[in-house]
C-alpha cells in the first residue's frame, strides 16, 4: 500500500492542555531512494541537517516502515535503525536520524506534550539511553497511528482527549510489546509463571509454598521468584498478597463481615496476619470516594484508600488488624470493634490523627 504523504500542526488549547496529554503534529511520509532527508517541505522549526542534529521541547513518537537508516543521541550512540523499529525522541535531547540512501523508508510520526509523558518518562519507563524499540510490523500500532492522523484531519470538537487518549493506548502498546519481545528472547519460563498465576487464582483461599510450586515446576525456587518478578513486576508472594487483598476490599464493601471472618476466609492464620485497618464512618464518609496515597511517612500508616462511600482501609507495616468505628460528635474518639491488641491503640490513634488532619475529617 502506497502511502500518501501527510502533516499537520495542531493549536493546542488551554483546555487541552490541563487535559494532561496533547498532540502537537502528526505525519506519515515516504522517502525515496537517495532522496533529501528531511524532505525540503519539512517545517522550519522541525527542520534539521545531519551534520549539526536538532532539539526541540517535545516528545515525538516516529514508527518506521519499509527501509533501514541510522539514529543517534545525547544519550544513545550511533545506532542502525530497521523496518519495524520505533524511535522516542525527548525533549531538550539532541538527537539526529536518517534513512539509508539505498532503501528510503515510510515514517509515522506524533509529537506530543503534558503532564502525563513527564510523569512517564519521571519513573523510566522509556529511559532516554534505549530510544529504540525494534517492534516489526505491528498492525495494531499502524492503526493507532493511522488513526490518531485520520482524527486531525477534521478536528472535531473534542478530538484532542480522543487522539491523546489513542496515544496514550499507543504507548502501552509500546511498551507492552517491547517487555513482551525481551521476555521471550532471554527466557523459556512464560508458560511456567502463567501457570504459577492461574494457581493462585485458584487457590486464593490457600496457603500456598512457592518453594514447593517451584519444584513441582522442576525449577530452582531462586530462579522461580527472579523470573516472576520480571514477568510480573512482583515477586510470588506479593502477587498472592495482592490477589488476597483484592478479594479482601470486595468482601468488605459487600458484607457486614468481621476481619476474623474475612481473614479466616482468605487462608490468613488470624485477623492480625490480615493487614487491613477497617474505618467505618458516617457522613463525609458517604460523600468520599477517592484513592489516597503515599502516606508512609505519617506513623506506621504506609497505604490508605477508599473503597467504598462506607469502608477506609490502612495498611499497617506491622500487619496489626482491626476495625475501627467513629462514635457520636467526638470526631477523632474511636471504638475498637474487632480485638485490637493494646499496645497497637497508639499506632491507631496515629493513623486516624492524621486523616482528621485533612485527608479526610470523620464528622458525626
Amino acid at each position: 500500500m502506497y502511502m500518501n504523504n501527510y502533516y499537520k500542526y495542531l493549536p493546542v488549547s488551554e483546555v487541552d492542555k490541563s487535559w494532561g496529554l496533547y498532540v502537537l503534529n502528526v505525519g506519515c511520509t515516504r522517502i525515496e531512494r537517495s532522496q533529501v532527508y528531511p524532505p525540503s517541505n519539512h517545517p522550519a522549526h522541525h527542520y534539521f541537517k545531519w551534520d549539526e542534529g536538532r532539539v526541540f521541547d517535545e516528545f515525538q513518537l516516529i514508527y518506521i516502515l519499509n527501509g533501514e537508516g541510522m539514529f543517534e543521541s545525547k544519550s544513545c550512540p550511533l545506532t542502525p535503525v530497521k523496518s519495524g523499529t520505533l524511535l522516542l525522541l525527548y525533549p531538550y535531547e539532541w538527537h539526529r536520524f536518517k534513512p539509508n540512501d539505498e532503501t528510503g523508508w515510510e515514517e509515522y510520526w506524533i509529537g506530543c506534550k503534558g503532564n502525563i509523558l513527564q510523569h512517564i518518562y519521571k519513573h523510566h519507563f522509556f529511559p532516554k539511553e534505549t530510544p529504540t524499540y525494534h517492534l516489526g510490523t505491528n498492525e495494531s500500532v499502524i492503526n493507532l497511528f493511522t488513526d490518531i492522523i485520520e482524527h486531525t484531519r477534521l478536528e472535531k470538537t473534542g478530538y484532542q482527549q480522543l487522539i491523546s487518549g489513542m496515544l496514550l493506548h499507543l504507548f502501552g502498546k509500546i511498551f507492552s510489546l517491547s517487555k513482551q519481545i525481551s521476555f521471550d528472547k532471554k527466557n523459556k519460563h512464560e508458560e511456567v509463571i502463567n501457570q504459577a498465576m492461574s494457581l493462585m487464582h485458584a487457590n486464593i483461599s490457600s496457603c500456598l509454598s512457592f518453594e514447593k510450586m517451584a519444584g513441582d515446576f522442576c525449577i530452582s525456587y531462586s530462579l522461580f521468584r527472579k523470573e516472576f518478578k520480571l514477568y510480573t513486576g512482583m515477586s510470588p508472594h506479593q502477587y498472592f498478597l495482592q490477589l488476597k487483598l483484592n478479594k479482601a476490599k470486595i468482601r468488605l464493601m459487600g458484607s457486614d463481615d468481621s476481619v476474623k471472618q474475612i481473614a479466616d476466609e482468605l487462608g490468613f492464620e488470624s485477623a492480625y496476619a490480615l493487614p487491613l485497618i477497617i474505618l467505618r464512618g458516617r457522613s463525609a464518609c458517604r460523600r468520599a470516594y477517592v484513592e489516597l496515597r503515599g502516606i508512609s511517612k505519617e506513623g506506621n500508616v504506609m497505604v490508605a484508600s477508599v473503597v467504598s462511600s462506607r469502608h477506609f482501609l490502612l495498611m499497617l507495616s506491622n500487619n496489626i488488624s482491626a476495625a475501627v468505628l467513629p462514635i457520636s460528635k467526638a470526631g477523632c474518639e474511636m471504638v475498637v470493634k474487632e480485638g485490637l491488641r493494646m499496645d497497637a491503640v497508639s499506632r491507631v490513634e496515629k493513623a486516624t490523627t492524621f486523616i482528621s488532619f485533612g485527608i479526610f475529617r470523620p464528622v458525626a
